[in-house]
């Protein structure tokens, strides 16, 4: 009232230069408003884009990264000599001794072959003894200790899969981060006859990079995720083991949506159980694009 009061006194050009003024603010406020949610829909749009492209990439390579591990299993589940001393009724003696030492000899040239096999073991299923081969000793690498409890961590590779995988740190002494593959070793000559287990555990790249990248462009993080939500591979190594809060809303091959502030990317491995995953903090995607430009804007119009 008391501003309505002093216009009445004003002259007309000082009225029309008032109307003017403000009429030229409340067209800035509208079209910072405007260009605001404009480039906020389009930088949400291009981070999820370049994510999309990103994981993409990644899930491509690391899909036949884990085929050619569960080919390696196969081959080595159907190989004679595996076949052979899982069948045997030796479990000691001359007899066992010489088959497992042909095992021990093939898993040798496996290890050759594969750098990144720590180690392989071949269970028989009748008495549980095994022929292990390993770049460490079996006290390192904490077989005895951690196999049982290890498998029964691990998840099905893919689902109604009777292999499977575990991600963790488990076995060795160091704490270090591998891959475990457990492929049952079924008769190549009865139907589902099981004869043992094929253990291999590998130094995996997919493992070893996502726990050196860290946080990345934008502050978002990039992780593995199994089918139940838990995460087993992530730079920050506290977060492993945590379930996400959004996992329900994971359901697709691939999609992203937004939860509590952060854009959720996701992709999921092939027909494997795991998901690759990237978290983007939403106010990462805005403060050094949308809030720069828009002060530069206003500082242009009102010079």
């Amino acid at each position: 009232m008391k501003l309505w009061g002093q216009m009445n006194s004003w002259n007309l050009k000082k009225k029309i230069t008032f109307f003017l003024t403000l009429t030229m603010l409340m067209t800035s406020v509208i079209i910072m408003m405007l260009s605001t949610i404009s480039a906020a829909f389009y930088m949400t749009r291009q981070a999820r884009d370049l994510a999309k492209a990103q994981l993409s990439t990644i899930v491509f390579s690391y899909d036949d990264t884990l085929k050619q591990y569960q080919e390696l299993a196969v081959a080595m589940v159907i190989e004679d000599d595996v076949q052979k001393y899982c069948k045997s009724p030796y479990e000691s003696g001359g007899g066992y001794e010489m088959e497992s030492g042909i095992v021990y000899n093939y898993l040798n040239s496996m290890l050759n072959v594969r750098s990144n096999l720590n180690f392989a073991v071949v269970e028989k299923e009748k008495n549980q003894r095994y022929v292990y081969k390993g770049n460490t000793s079996v006290v390192d690498a904490k077989f005895d200790m951690m196999y049982q409890k290890d498998y029964k961590k691990s998840l099905p590779a893919k689902k109604g899969s009777s292999v499977r995988f575990s991600f963790g740190s488990n076995y060795f002494r160091d704490g270090r981060y591998t891959l475990t593959l457990y492929h049952p070793i079924y008769s190549t000559e009865t139907i589902h006859e099981n004869l043992g287990m094929l253990v291999l555990n590998l130094g995996d790249s997919l493992v070893e990079q996502l726990h050196k990248e860290g946080l990345g462009q934008m502050n978002s993080e990039l992780f593995l995720m199994d089918c139940n939500g838990e995460i087993v591979s992530i730079s920050n190594q506290k977060r492993i083991g945590e379930k996400v809060s959004y996992a329900e809303k994971i359901q697709d091959g691939s999609g992203s949506f937004q939860e509590q502030g952060t854009l959720i990317n996701y992709q999921k491995v092939g027909n494997w159980n795991y998901y690759l995953i990237n978290e983007i903090p939403i106010f990462e995607i805005y403060k050094d694009s949308v809030f720069h430009c828009h002060f530069k804007e206003n500082d242009q119009f009102f010079l």
